[in-house]
C-alpha cells in the first residue's frame, strides 16, 4: 500500500491542474477520435508562426481566441509536445483538456479512464463498460492449435503483427486485479513475459503510467 502512496498523491494533484470542463461548457470535436485523447488548450490573439494548419483549430469565446492544440493518446505524449507559445502568452492561458467520444470531460473523468476503473458510473455516463483487459502471454511464428486451448482456462485471441507472427492473449477481463492474478497464472506455466493488456471501448491503450503524472506536476509548477 505505501508504493502506491505517491500515485494517489498525484492523482489527486492532477485533479486539480487539467481543465476541468462544466457540463454548461462541453466541446464537441467529431475529427477527434472515439477514444480519450487530450488537446493543448491556449487562449492567444494569435497563432505561432510554427503551428502547422492540421495541428490546431480556432474557436471564439468571450475572451477572445481559443486555440485546441494536438491530439494526444497520453499525458506523456502530450507533455512532451507542448507547443512553442506566441509571443506574450503565458503557462496561465494553457491548460490541458482531455476528450472521450469526442467530448470534452472533466478532470475526474479523466482519471476514471487513465485509471484502471471500470466498476462505476461516472456522472451517469457508461464508463464502467469502458475499460477492459486482457493478458498477452506469446508471440509464435505460425498459428498455433489445441495446445494452447488445454494450457489456458480463458478464451484465446490473437493478433497477427506486421512481420506475420501471431500474438497470443488470453482472457477478457473488468477487473485489473483479475487480470494481473491470471498473468502471474501464465508465468508459472511457463510465459514468462505475460502481461496485462488494457483497453478502452475495445481500443488498446496505454496502462497508467506514474512518470506521466509526476512530469504533468513538475510542468505545471
Amino acid at each position: 500500500m505505501k508504493a502506491l502512496a505517491p500515485v494517489f498523491f498525484v492523482l489527486i494533484l492532477l485533479l486539480t491542474l487539467v481543465s476541468a470542463v462544466s457540463s454548461q461548457h462541453k466541446i464537441h470535436n467529431p475529427e477527434l477520435p472515439k477514444h480519450l485523447v487530450f488537446q493543448w488548450r491556449i487562449e492567444t490573439p494569435q497563432v505561432d508562426a510554427s503551428w502547422k494548419n492540421d495541428d490546431f483549430s480556432i474557436v471564439r469565446s468571450s475572451d477572445g481566441l481559443v486555440v485546441y492544440f494536438g491530439e494526444y493518446r497520453s499525458l506523456e505524449q502530450a507533455l512532451d509536445n507542448l507547443p512553442k507559445l506566441p509571443s506574450g502568452v503565458n503557462k496561465a492561458a494553457v491548460t490541458l483538456v482531455p476528450f472521450f467520444n469526442q467530448r470534452s470531460i472533466s478532470a475526474q473523468d479523466a482519471l476514471v479512464l487513465l485509471g484502471n476503473q471500470n466498476d462505476r458510473d461516472v456522472n451517469g455516463d457508461i464508463y464502467e463498460e469502458a475499460v477492459s483487459f486482457t493478458v498477452y502471454f506469446e508471440t509464435f511464428e505460425t498459428p498455433q492449435g489445441h495446445r494452447l486451448v488445454d494450457e489456458t482456462s480463458e478464451m484465446l485471441n490473437f493478433e497477427v503483427l506486421p512481420n506475420y507472427h501471431y500474438a497470443y492473449s488470453a482472457g477478457l477481463f473488468g477487473s485489473l486485479d483479475k487480470a494481473e492474478t491470471y498473468a502471474q497464472e501464465l508465468q508459472t506455466k511457463g510465459y514468462p513475459f505475460a502481461e496485462v493488456n488494457k483497453y478502452l471501448n475495445g481500443q488498446k491503450v496505454a496502462m497508467i503510467d506514474e512518470f506521466q503524472l509526476y512530469a504533468y506536476v513538475q510542468w505545471i509548477d
